[in-house]
């Protein structure tokens, strides 16, 4: 058994002990002995869950006549809400349409250039489409 576990272990079976002494006991740095201690105490105490979005489809369900707990990735978005304020998300569109990477990197940076990245975005989607059409006059050469 390997130190940190050791270390776990004893926390399990002491809760309550002092951390300066089972470094000591274990010859351990204090710092990673109070962060085992931390990771025991959340195996006891697991943090909550964190509260639903307004308007998340938790939120919805009642009304689309549903009962359901699980959340739709469309629900989530990382860094942002450019795409969620969007009544058809850039990303539904592209997969129900079956559209290729350069074609859905074009809607995608069209979709959101007022709300995220300006003219840069429409500078993306122009490179985008220089890609595609360099690439498909390749192809039919």
């Amino acid at each position: 058994m390997i130190k940190s576990d050791k270390i776990r272990e004893y926390f399990r079976e002491h809760p309550g002990a002092d951390v300066v002494k089972v470094a000591a006991r274990f010859q351990a740095s204090k710092p990673m002995t109070y962060k085992l201690r931390k990771q025991v105490q959340d195996e006891w105490n697991p943090p909550a869950p964190l509260p639903m979005p307004k308007g998340s489809a938790v939120d919805q369900a009642p009304e689309l006549g549903r009962m359901t707990t699980e959340i739709s990735a469309l629900d989530v978005q990382v860094a942002g809400s450019h795409y969620k304020d969007q009544p058809i998300q850039p990303v539904e569109y592209i997969h129900a349409n079956g559209i290729g990477y350069f074609e859905g990197n074009v809607i995608k940076y069209v979709s959101r250039w007022r709300k995220k990245n300006g003219i840069a975005d429409l500078e993306k989607a122009k490179h985008y489409i220089e890609l595609l059409i360099e690439l498909e006059q390749r192809g039919t050469k």
